[in-house]
């Protein structure tokens, strides 16, 4: 049987950089997104022995802002990936995309070329709290683009971020606007939601704020009273909090996101995009393409910018530490198929301190502590 793996595709185009945004994308580079289509079907080709021994059952367009280029050129890349590798044939295909870059038209492109899920950036329904961050939309845009992808699509993710700091002349994110978006989500009857805890990344124009005064962390009390919000308010209307961040109706959990909680393997292509595949007696390669924007177009046999071999016993950390991620915890039938071993034998000791901490329960999922501390969780298996 073939092992089942995913495929990332990086998208680095955007219309606006937001403040707080540490991705891998460039805005006003529109006039290279035909160029860049093209390189990203001939770094397919050139990787075709890549998945030789693998079956993908889920693609993931991120960025960027995919829906910010031609869908044609989704189309393009799309269609030679599916030619060139082998796919199930219920494969969950996603795009992310942002209000005020999405129409109808776009929607039924996608829709035709295969694509059965959509992620969309919200962020906040806060005017002011969208300016202040950079975001090219508003309230009312994003509730106009659900709607339109309602039409098309039923299985739909929403990204939010809680925590949002005072940037410049606005102060952080209140309580009441947390409630807004969660009574925007539960309005729209989306049933896929991702709210994200805001980071001020190094690198990053929020963080030269920071550094500057002019932009100040949300209070941290606060920030975790509204973490404990959003979950009561998603499980009440009936999510399941499956993730540290996500939420899904039942059966909408996404499997391309899976793959990387769960240790699976995975095949990136596009600018900067990680790789993560089987390689040889039991051992793992991530690899990573370049980063440069220039460097990339000048690529012929699309060799990776760095290559790190991990080893089976790292294997079996980052498994546990990402499992954890999981509001489940490591799945013990998964870790017993993928290492021929008991977690349960290999991490006993680890295990059992943090019950003890009551950081995690006796059937290993996460208590509401651990959903607190859950850095103190990963740090046992780094």
């Amino acid at each position: 049987m073939m092992e089942k793996a995913g495929l990332y595709i990086h998208i680095p185009f955007c219309v606006q950089k937001c403040l707080y945004c540490d991705f891998l994308s460039f805005s006003g580079r529109f006039h290279f997104a035909k160029q860049y289509a093209d390189q990203v079907c001939a770094e397919i080709v050139a990787k075709k022995e890549w998945g030789t021994k693998l079956e993908f059952d889920t693609i993931f367009i991120g960025g960027g802002t995919p829906s910010s280029i031609p869908a044609e050129y989704i189309a393009q890349i799309l269609a030679k990936a599916k030619s060139t590798f082998p796919f199930t044939e219920s494969a969950e295909i996603s795009i992310e995309v942002n209000p005020g870059t999405v129409t109808q038209d776009t929607l039924i492109a996608y829709k035709d070329m295969g694509i059965n899920r959509i992620s969309m950036g919200i962020q906040s329904t806060s005017d002011r709290l969208l300016r202040a961050m950079g975001r090219i939309h508003t309230k009312k845009e994003a509730l106009d683009s659900g709607v339109t992808i309602a039409r098309y699509f039923n299985n739909v993710n929403f990204d939010f971020i809680s925590g949002i700091p005072a940037i410049q002349n606005e102060r952080a994110q209140t309580q009441a606007e947390l409630e807004d978006d969660l009574l925007f989500i539960r309005a729209m009857q989306v049933p896929h939601v991702s709210i994200y805890s805001m980071i001020i990344e190094p690198g990053t124009p929020l963080y030269a704020l920071t550094q500057e005064g002019k932009a100040q962390s949300c209070d941290e009390d606060l920030e975790r009273t509204m973490y404990h919000t959003i979950r009561k308010r998603l499980t009440d209307a009936g999510y399941v909090h499956y993730e540290i961040s996500n939420f899904a109706r039942p059966g909408y959990m996404c499997k391309h996101n899976m793959k990387y909680w769960q240790g699976n393997p995975y095949l990136g292509v596009g600018l900067g995009s990680a790789s993560f595949l089987p390689w040889k007696n039991d051992a793992y390669v991530r690899s990573t393409n370049v980063r440069d924007f220039s460097s990339y177009f000048m690529q012929e046999n699309f060799e990776p910018e760095e290559r790190i071999t991990i080893s089976l016993d790292e294997r079996r950390k980052e498994y546990m530490m990402l499992g954890f991620r999981l509001t489940a915890g490591p799945d013990e039938a998964l870790y017993a198929r993928q290492f021929g071993t008991l977690m349960t034998k290999d991490f006993k000791r680890e295990l059992e301190q943090l019950q003890q901490r009551g950081l995690i329960q006796e059937n290993y999922g996460l208590t509401v502590k651990g959903m607190d501390y859950a850095n103190e969780i990963f740090r046992e298996f780094v």
